[in-house]
């Protein structure tokens, strides 16, 4: 049984908490731009898998963005 409430935000504050983050934001500043606490944007950052990857749309990053010194990789997520 959760010791908590579950987050009853709609996902399209979830989104702009991401936007924001891929915009420079912080953590702390993102969740107070949507109204949400610190807390619960962490939250979604480690469901998210502590990582921001830019949203292009493809589901690609450009490389350099998500493994600067690594090879090419195309920024690929892994499917949950």
């Amino acid at each position: 049984m959760p010791k908590y409430a579950p987050n009853k935000m709609p996902s399209a504050v979830k989104k702009r908490y991401f936007e924001l983050l891929r915009e420079g934001y912080k953590g702390a500043a993102a969740a107070r731009v949507v109204g949400v606490s610190t807390s619960c944007g962490s939250n979604w950052f480690i469901e998210a898998g502590s990582m921001i990857l830019p949203d292009t749309g493809t589901g690609q990053a450009a490389h350099g963005q998500c493994c600067p010194d690594a090879e090419p990789c195309g920024g690929i997520r892994a499917a949950r």
